[in-house]
């Protein structure tokens, strides 16, 4: 449970690093996307649940979810 809670933190910072990057305003992309800015706000901080926000998110800005598992610095010194 608490790696679903990580992920979600790690990619909401990503996804927001992304819109101030390229100036974008939640509101701005609330419009573009059709999801609600409040959402959006969740979804940077990582609290929301529901994945088809972050799939349409993703949509929006033209990008696409990659996973890849490498080893756990801590763990294989």
């Amino acid at each position: 449970m608490k790696l679903k809670k990580q992920i979600k933190q790690q990619l909401g910072e990503i996804l927001r690093e992304y819109r101030c990057t390229h100036g974008l305003s939640i509101r701005n992309i609330s419009q573009q996307s059709g999801v609600d800015w409040q959402q959006i706000d969740a979804l940077e901080i990582g609290s929301l649940k529901n994945w088809d926000v972050y799939e349409k998110l993703l949509k929006c800005y033209g990008m696409c979810l990659k996973t890849e598992l490498m080893p756990d610095k801590k763990t294989f010194q």
